[in-house]
């Protein structure tokens, strides 16, 4: 790819969003979108989470371990025994997440703890006592056959994946019940994270239910260890509410640009609500250790009311802003009535996670509202790539015919130029609304031989190749096609293929040749049904 510039012009009539800055071809990645994302893994059984085949994916991206430096490692609960214990499948992407290689099942070296739980992951990042930079760290919680405790421990690995040792026993909770009603007497702890806190220390942070006799019906707490995670600090909360209704849980955490911390987790029954809907929070520290821990934290909206539900991942990207962009992907969305929604997109912030928040497209899609979703995008995991210039999403998905989840990869650009269907050049085509679509819109009925959406305002700073990226829809039972003229030239049709339904959105990739200053790019109808609702430029 080319590298994309702004192009002053004073056509200030012409409505479109642009997010542009300059990158090289050389340093240009292509998004792993197409067919919803690639498939790391497909069940077939589960005796697992609410059947669910497969729970809590976590990816990182290798940056500290030269030759292998841009490596992505993934893993997730297996909901299927192998040789009577649940393993954590460890995978391995060489290629940006394209495709997948099982490297190894992971099982702990406990004959009594045969169950296992909320695996995550990180990379060490710099030397200690007990880990090396570039080590790979394997929390989660391990379990006896009858569930009668559940124990914290750290696994690490100094060959990418292949070989594990116990690293430690972080803490130890009664038996894994789940119970978030007020009157529960419940004590498991559950979903660790592990995060560099701004000592430069590791900290584990997970939900702990063992401090119901203070009123609190779920805190999340931290340890702090400062030799790489073989000894661990005193617990302290982060957030920890008296009230025997708000239960905090499944932390995730991320950097801000300014070196504060910014946490996002859910809150389960949260009084207000007379539905349990899991409504995210945020919270703030200046150094990821001290977080005001009777403070609930802060619910966040879009400007239309919306608010994001169940098993947040927070991150933070550079988009080239001044303050950077913060996204937050959950299971679900809950809309101003308050009801569920399916939710499609990322809630996103560049005030450092003050004010209103915006939304945009995820690289992957689900519907975990669905009747075939047992538990469909819970405990997902989003991260920046180590050279900023991709967002990475895992992401468990429905699959309608074995009704299990696959676990799914998918990546967007961080900077890229936005074009909104509803806002080109429109003929013979109805703008629909639907709360998933970009901006809230879409473009319809592109059913006719003179229907078609022309944006003429594309702008770019050289000649070059660049990558298209058309969010869609296509409920209809077959394969559409679209004609392509860019610049008055034809190209090669584009494909969609068929999504679950209607306001089901997906990606599809095109390779495009732009010229310096500005372009027009035209999508017309030219078999069977698809719906446009955005074009990304990068």
């Amino acid at each position: 790819m080319k590298t994309i510039g702004m192009i002053l012009l004073a056509f200030s009539f012409f409505s479109f969003s642009i997010h542009i800055h300059a990158k090289s071809i050389e340093a240009q990645e292509e998004s792993v979108v197409d067919g919803n994302g690639s498939t790391i893994y497909s069940p077939t059984a589960s005796t697992g989470f609410m059947d669910a085949g497969a729970t809590y994916p976590k990816v990182i991206e290798v940056k500290n371990s030269s030759a292998s430096n841009g490596s992505l490692i993934a893993t997730f609960d297996q909901g299927k025994m192998e040789n009577n214990r649940l393993v954590w499948p460890i995978y391995k992407s060489d290629d940006k997440g394209k495709n997948w290689t099982k490297i190894v099942d992971f099982t702990n070296d406990f004959s009594q703890y045969p169950l296992q739980m909320n695996p995550f992951l990180y990379e060490v990042e710099r030397d200690t006592t007990y880990s090396k930079k570039g080590d790979i760290l394997l929390a989660g919680i391990l379990k006896p056959e009858d569930e009668s405790k559940t124990v914290l421990a750290i696994y690490k690995s100094s060959d990418l994946g292949k070989t594990w040792s116990l690293l430690s026993i972080v803490d130890e909770g009664g038996p894994a019940d789940y119970d978030p009603s007020p009157d529960s007497t419940t004590t498991p702890i559950w979903e660790p994270a592990l995060y560099l806190n701004g000592n430069g220390d590791l900290s584990v942070y997970y939900s702990d239910e063992r401090q119901k006799n203070d009123d609190i019906l779920q805190a999340l707490v931290m340890k702090t260890s400062t030799d790489g995670g073989k000894t661990w600090g005193a617990l302290s909360n982060v957030v920890a509410v008296p009230n025997k209704h708000d239960r905090p849980g499944m932390l995730t955490m991320t950097q801000l640009p300014d070196n504060t911390f910014i946490a996002s987790y859910e809150v389960v029954n949260k009084p207000s609500m007379t539905e349990n809907f899991a409504q995210v929070y945020i919270k703030k520290s200046n150094d990821g250790i001290n977080w005001n821990a009777n403070d609930l934290g802060t619910p966040i909206y879009s400007s239309d009311g919306r608010t994001p539900g169940s098993s947040p991942s927070i991150t933070w990207v550079d988009d080239g802003s001044v303050n950077g962009k913060i996204l937050i992907a959950s299971k679900w969305g809950i809309n101003s009535l308050p009801g569920l929604e399916d939710n499609q997109n990322f809630y996103t912030n560049k005030n450092l996670g003050d004010g209103i928040w915006e939304r945009e497209p995820l690289p992957v899609t689900f519907s975990s509202l669905d009747d075939s979703a047992h538990n469909t995008a819970y405990s997902q995991s989003i991260i920046m790539s180590a050279d900023n210039k991709q967002i990475f999403q895992i992401v468990t998905v429905e699959n309608d015919t074995s009704e299990l989840n696959d676990v799914k990869f998918g990546s967007l650009p961080t900077r890229f130029q936005k074009y909104e269907a509803e806002s080109a050049q429109l003929d013979n085509v109805r703008i629909v609304d639907h709360y998933d679509a970009s901006e809230g819109e879409k473009v319809g009925d592109i059913n006719f031989s003179n229907s078609r959406i022309k944006f003429t305002n594309v702008a770019v700073s050289e000649d070059g190749e660049y990558e298209m990226l058309i969010r869609y829809d296509n409920g209809y039972s077959q394969e559409a096609k679209h004609k392509l003229i860019i610049n008055g030239v034809q190209q090669s049709d584009v494909v969609y293929p068929k999504t679950k339904h209607w306001g089901r959105f997906q990606w599809v990739t095109v390779k495009i040749q732009l010229g310096e200053g500005i372009n027009t790019i035209e999508l017309s109808h030219k078999e069977n049904f698809a719906e446009i609702d955005c074009i990304y430029i990068h």
